[in-house]
């Protein structure tokens, strides 16, 4: 269903006459017919893109995807920072059809310097019927609001145009504006090459909040669940393949522990899901244990869910266990590479997720 032109310019202007009368002046002409100038390719942006998907990434910043005529889009709010990941998606201009519309469904906020004098400055000395009017050029209006960008999913993208959250997490990624922790190059790289390398069933949601966590024990959490959802797989995937069962072993999971509330133990579970262990994320591990406990004949799976139960228990007898930034980054970089070839691994029995 089109979106109207008139009524959507109607909304956008309502708000800035909204904010310009807080000036305390007498407004002449507030009920008149405004709108931002479109070429008529513009106005069929306009008309027809498609919002699919919106996905806050922080307080001030907002992701979207937009599809129009066949191509997708992933639109950001809030900043004037533009990533370079060409391999994915690329920039393009916001047009005039695309800022009217997004202003519109995405509520775009006023940027902080935007005061009442400005609007009634840039936005209501002109109207129809007041000289020769042809409506608002775009970078009058878009000074006034918060900046919008847009990028065009690749259609050889490694990450689907449709996964709003993946293309969150690379953006996020690339530009690190909503990236608060120390994390080396080389982490984010092992980031970036987990999103990029064709898995279909990530749980995109876990690391993008993992990287945009603002403590390191926070974004381990956030990244240990990725694994934590895994735990029953190895335990069960022989009696799925030999009972035949027709449904996936996702499913198969779930309906014996709400059937059962059988749950795998969850030490035991790191160990099989661990082995073998990809021999980057071994070399990691084994370094940051080393430095924390020296020689020990503890396990690298058992140190890590030790790891795990000092973070999220406050029991007395647990032990606290701290981590230098350098520390936490090497354990979030192999706890990245031990995902990639989990999730590699269980890609099509997580088809049903």
């Amino acid at each position: 269903m089109s979106r109207s032109m008139i009524e959507t310019n109607k909304r956008v202007f309502s708000r800035l006459t909204e904010v310009a009368k807080t000036s305390g002046r007498a407004l002449a002409n507030t009920d008149a017919v405004r709108f931002v100038k479109t070429t008529p390719e513009e106005r069929e942006w306009l008309k027809d893109l498609v919002v699919k998907d919106v996905e806050p990434l922080s307080p001030k910043l907002k992701a979207a995807t937009v599809e129009y005529q066949g191509r997708t889009f992933l639109v950001v709010v809030g900043t004037a920072r533009v990533a370079k990941m060409d391999y994915a998606m690329k920039p393009v201009d916001v047009n005039a059809g695309m800022f009217t519309a997004f202003v519109e469904e995405f509520d775009v906020p006023f940027r902080e310097t935007t005061g009442p004098l400005e609007i009634i400055e840039n936005a209501l000395g002109q109207f129809v019927g007041s000289g020769d009017y042809a409506g608002h050029d775009l970078s009058l209006i878009a000074e006034l609001f918060e900046p919008i960008l847009a990028y065009e999913v690749a259609l050889d993208s490694p990450i689907p145009a449709g996964d709003l959250t993946r293309l969150s997490c690379l953006w996020a990624l690339k530009v690190r504006e909503t990236i608060i922790l120390p994390f080396t190059n080389e982490t984010l790289g092992a980031f970036e090459t987990l999103l990029s390398q064709g898995i279909q069933n990530l749980p995109s949601e876990n690391l993008l909040r993992g990287l945009q966590c603002a403590h390191w024990q926070h974004a381990f959490l956030e990244i240990y669940r990725c694994i934590e959802r895994l735990f029953s797989f190895q335990h069960i995937e022989e009696l799925h393949k030999e009972l035949a069962v027709a449904i996936s072993l996702l499913e198969f999971a779930a309906k014996i522990e709400k059937a059962t509330g059988w749950r795998p133990r969850e030490e035991d579970a790191m160990v099989r899901l661990f082995d073998p262990m990809p021999p980057a994320a071994q070399a990691l591990l084994e370094t940051v244990r080393t430095e924390l406990l020296g020689n020990t004949l503890q396990g690298l799976a058992g140190w890590l869910y030790s790891l795990r139960n000092s973070v999220v228990h406050f029991r007395p007898a647990s032990e606290r266990m701290h981590l230098t930034n350098s520390q936490w980054d090497r354990v979030m970089r192999a706890t990245v590479l031990v995902i990639g070839r989990l999730y590699a691994k269980y890609d099509s029995a997580l088809a049903a997720a």
